[in-house]
């Protein structure tokens, strides 16, 4: 019954192109291509839980085709300055509460718009909305030493020059999707000269701008700095042969895997000293994120992984990634407290009462769902079923007060989770032929 009401107003035009779409694009090999089924294994998963691939994928499809996505093209464009109305310019009302435009979210919607003409409908109107923000964010977020502002006001006059680490990787992110949607060689250029520049910077001694809001000592590794860094390099990878890229990404990967994880823990740490090795319990030194675990970033450094995995063909590494980031992390650090389920939002070892910790927002059940899947699609492992029928139901039981608005995890969680189930079944439930 919930299916059926959920699914009532969807089109038959978005059902067929979420289940054909375009190539494939996550989770894809290095050379473009896709895996096929396995030829040793037939055994074949039809079903998560109750719910067939297909009725999930369906759900997901509704979720994205007629929530999302309308959001974006009714109300996200500036078709007279350029780029986008954000959460930061407009409330739920759609009402401008600022015109200013800051790169964080302008850089996302560029990603979100090029990535669904992409992988989802190759329409001319997606097109001229990436358009937009393209040519805005060339035009006035970066200088010639490709260093990127932080926001410039609706005309593109600069308010902030300093340098934003989070929103310079989205910025990776956007404009490699665009080149793969518009051709355009100054976007992978772009793209290319603002990785090789953000290298510099974050391993300088004096870097210190990660996911902590700063508060932490000159020459910080960030856990999250790794994870996004990668999850842009991993699909410009897939776009252009940049050897220098290919190991500005193998560094990400070590550091998540043998730097920041703990394998005597079993946990990843948000950050380490300098060095690259954990803050010391006890040390009357350390400030507020020294001995931090941030489930939210470890959940997503699991696909992460697994899909760069995917695209250099390493099972080792999708190995570890699936199993240190992802089934430890849910196995551990998942609550279920008074009717309200969800990863905690923090952990600190040093505290017994961790578990009493906030619940993360919704929006990072998308990324359960993208880990879940890609090990089922991969490894059929009975855990990756479980986790993710336990999630979705608890997701989809209600459902969730879902943030349509979001900018980058609802919109990538819907995409990456429509294209894995796709992938299961066009090969008929079989699991795919990447560890044989």
């Amino acid at each position: 019954m919930m299916r059926r009401n959920f699914l009532k107003n969807l089109t038959g035009q978005a059902l067929a192109m979420s289940a054909t779409g375009n190539a494939y694009a996550f989770g894809e090999k290095k050379d473009g291509t896709n895996y096929t089924a396995s030829k040793s294994n037939n055994e074949r998963i039809i079903k998560i839980g109750n719910r067939t691939l297909e009725e999930i994928r369906d759900i997901f499809s509704v979720e994205l085709y007629e929530k999302t996505i309308p959001l974006w093209k009714n109300n996200g464009v500036d078709w007279k300055y350029g780029a986008y109305w954000t959460r930061d310019n407009v409330n739920e009302k759609y009402e401008v509460v600022s015109t200013d435009k800051g790169l964080y979210d302008q850089a996302r919607v560029l990603w979100l718009f090029s990535c669904f003409y992409n992988y989802f409908d190759p329409d001319e109107f997606n097109l001229r909305a990436a358009k937009a923000g393209f040519d805005f964010l060339s035009k006035y977020f970066v200088d010639d030493e490709y260093n990127w502002f932080h926001s410039v006001e609706r005309d593109g006059r600069p308010i902030i020059k300093n340098f934003s680490s989070s929103a310079v990787i989205f910025a990776i992110l956007g404009l490699g999707e665009y080149f793969k949607a518009s051709g355009n060689e100054e976007a992978l250029h772009l793209a290319v000269k603002t990785a090789h520049r953000f290298t510099e910077i974050i391993l300088t001694p004096s870097y210190t701008e990660g996911t902590t809001g700063g508060q932490a000592e000159p020459g910080t590794p960030f856990q999250g700095t790794w994870l996004h860094f990668l999850s842009s390099l991993t699909p410009l990878l897939r776009y252009t042969k940049e050897p220098k890229l290919e190991m500005i990404a193998l560094m990400c990967v070590r550091n998540l895997l043998q730097h920041h994880y703990q394998p005597d823990l079993g946990y990843a740490y948000e950050i380490l000293q300098p060095d690259f090795t954990p803050h010391k319990k006890d040390d009357y030194l350390q400030t507020y994120y020294a001995r931090s675990v941030s489930p939210f970033h470890s959940i997503q450094a699991a696909w992460m992984i697994m899909d760069e995995a995917l695209r250099v063909g390493n099972t080792g590494m999708f190995t570890d990634g699936m199993n240190f980031f992802g089934r430890n992390l849910l196995e551990r650090f998942w609550v279920d407290r008074n009717g309200e389920q969800g990863l905690i939002g923090h952990f600190w070892p040093d505290r017994p009462d961790y578990l009493e910790t906030k619940i993360n927002s919704p929006y990072v059940m998308k990324e359960v769902f993208v880990t879940c899947l890609y090990a089922l699609e991969h490894t059929h492992e009975k855990w990756a079923a479980e986790w993710f029928d336990r999630a979705f139901s608890y997701s989809y039981g209600k459902p969730l007060d879902w943030p349509y608005r979001d900018t980058l995890h609802q919109p990538r969680g819907l995409m990456l989770s429509i294209r894995c189930l796709d992938r299961m079944i066009e090969r008929e439930g079989k699991v795919s032929n990447f560890f044989s």
